[in-house]
């Protein structure tokens, strides 16, 4: 685990070399946010009425880089709740009276995304994500005591994305609204046994619509300054200093004459 968390890291820290690099936020619409895990049933002998909606706010980081015209990738890390509020079928048991069963996740996608070249520009994207199993809990109720059920699933799952949508994108921030789907490609447990409900080879299908916002990272190229030659006036024309000369002494002179005519004679 703290090899594959390392290689994470290290993934990260390379985007960052990169031009356009952008680091944000994202949240999800609760109102606007299903689970369905299938197929369970109950542990003691009724039938299971649950219920996808579950109203979790869900939220996280993500790391995007472009890669060439219309491509671009994408890694996030995510803390993801998924839910499963039931009742025994038939009864009339309110949201707040039903039981839950709840798995918090640490969830990783790395997506693949395809996209317009305008400011304002649709994408798609698609990918694969490991989800690390922070919790399970089970309570009689949605406010009651949590009863800790982690050591029965388990703790590493994986999952394939696919969604869409709309980007906003200014000199240095960008802006997204996306819709996603993700289903489990492993089980949530091989165990025969779990308290409550039947797991044995379920898993789980989510939906959500997020908004997120990015800021735009400078470029960080390790090059040189280029070398600027002088540059010299053209329309100027050179100007020379005048050198006047300074009168030879009057002994110097004299000193001078006598030599001269010894050579003259």
């Amino acid at each position: 685990m703290k090899r594959f968390l390392t290689t994470i890291l290290w993934l990260c820290a390379a985007y960052l070399g990169f031009a356009q690099t952008a680091i944000g936020v994202k949240i999800n619409s609760p109102a606007s946010t299903f689970t369905i895990i299938t197929p369970i049933q109950s542990m003691e002998g009724y039938n299971v009425e649950y219920f996808g909606k579950t109203g979790v706010v869900n939220s996280g980081l993500f790391l995007r880089m472009p890669i060439k015209t219309h491509f671009a990738s994408q890694i996030e890390l995510m803390y993801k709740r998924e839910a499963i509020p039931y009742r025994p079928e038939g009864s009339d048991l309110k949201l707040q009276d039903r039981r839950h069963i709840r798995f918090d996740y640490l969830e990783m996608p790395f997506l693949l995304q395809f996209e317009g070249k305008k400011w304002f520009r649709g994408f798609g994207q698609i990918g694969l994500a490991p989800k690390v199993l922070l919790l399970a809990s089970y309570s009689e109720k949605q406010n009651s005591e949590k009863f800790n059920m982690t050591q029965y699933f388990n703790k590493i799952l994986f999952t394939f994305h696919v969604g869409g949508g709309v980007m906003w994108e200014i000199p240095k921030w960008i802006f997204t609204a996306d819709a996603r789907f993700s289903m489990n490609l492993t089980p949530i447990t091989d165990q025969e046994h779990v308290p409550h409900l039947y797991f044995k080879d379920a898993k789980s299908y989510y939906f959500a619509i997020s908004i997120g916002a990015g800021l735009k990272l400078p470029k960080n190229k390790n090059e040189e300054p280029a070398i600027q030659e002088p540059a010299y006036p053209s329309n100027e024309e050179p100007v020379y200093q005048e050198v006047k000369e300074e009168p030879i002494p009057q002994e110097a002179k004299e000193e001078a004459a006598p030599q001269e005519v010894k050579e003259a004679e």
